[in-house]
């Protein structure tokens, strides 16, 4: 038995199978019912990390990590889902010419995210990834493939390319793609921007966040770093500013590193993250989630691997 309120009208009616709340369909039973309606997931894969330099040339930016969002998952009553929050990509030891680290992914209810984009090398191009790695900086007079990374499974975009150097011999490096937007190329004296992250409300309309942007190209010799939009990546490197990581747990790609400043260090991927949303309360949890409501419903945040149980 099962009760219908609508509020606009004030008709109440018994039927069979769940309440519903001005359309909103409540399972029975209490917390351990299941649902195939009103269960919202996000996942989020580990963020690529920029690419490092010697000085020979500047680091393509790390990709975003794949990025899914579901509504009206199946949950099963009884049943224990495994959560799995990938790791951002680790940049390599500074004053070495080497590729960025490809994000590990995350999984979620059968739902696997895959890891941005490691950044391309000097005169390389990016990883492959959810979102691809920015193309790495190459010499005036180099004949090598600087193009940016791309996007696998349709979970992001794809890198942006580097520049040849320009007539003051500064070569600038490719964002990384983004949920929402490719990694832009790079342009004279500028590294490229990180492509869009995405605003996701899983949260509440109130607390729209935004998730899994591309790092910035890295530059040199006073050419100014790729920025990064919001949603997690990190800024590129550059003569007058530090490269950035990306934050944590928002899946961002790391920035790109300079190759004339800071000892070609580049920056870090973010972190992933699954955010569950549901009118269903979990009958246990492990990994230590954050757990809010937004009106009538739960919102559970893993920000480290775990599981959920209905």
């Amino acid at each position: 038995m099962s009760v219908t309120i609508n509020h606009q009208t004030n008709d109440i009616s018994a039927t069979s199978g769940s309440m519903t709340i001005d359309g909103a369909a409540i399972p029975s039973g209490g917390g351990g019912g299941g649902a195939a309606t009103n269960n919202d997931i996000l996942v989020v894969a580990g963020g690529g990390s920029g690419a490092a330099s010697s000085g020979a040339g500047t680091g393509g930016a790390g990709g975003a990590g794949g990025l899914i969002y579901n509504k009206n998952i199946t949950i099963a009553a009884g049943t224990t889902y495994p959560i799995s929050i990938g790791a951002g990509g680790s940049a390599s030891s500074a004053g070495s010419d080497s590729f960025g680290q490809n994000g590990s992914d995350s999984s979620a209810f059968s739902l696997t995210a895959i890891g941005g984009g490691g950044g391309g090398r000097w005169g390389s191009a990016g990883l492959d990834g959810g979102s691809g790695g920015g193309g790495g900086g190459r010499d005036l007079f180099g004949t090598y493939s600087n193009f940016g990374g791309s996007s696998v499974y349709g979970q992001g975009n794809n890198g942006g390319n580097a520049t040849t150097a320009n007539a003051a011999n500064s070569d600038t490096s490719g964002g990384g793609g983004g949920s929402g937007g490719l990694g832009h190329s790079a342009g004279y004296f500028l590294g490229g921007y990180g492509g869009q992250g995405m605003s996701i409300p899983i949260l509440g309309e109130a607390n729209n966040v935004y998730y899994a942007s591309g790092g910035g190209g890295g530059t040199e010799d006073g050419a100014t770093p790729g920025a990064a939009y919001p949603g997690g990546g990190g800024y590129g490197g550059s003569t007058q500013n530090s490269v950035r990581s990306a934050d944590v747990n928002t899946g961002g790609g790391g920035g790109g590193a300079s190759g004339s400043a800071n000892n070609g260090a580049a920056g870090n991927g973010g972190s992933g993250v699954v955010i569950l949303r549901t009118l269903l309360s979990a009958t246990a949890t492990t990994g230590s989630p954050t757990v809010t409501t937004d009106g009538s419903f739960n919102i559970y945040k893993f920000t480290g691997s775990g599981s959920i149980t209905f």
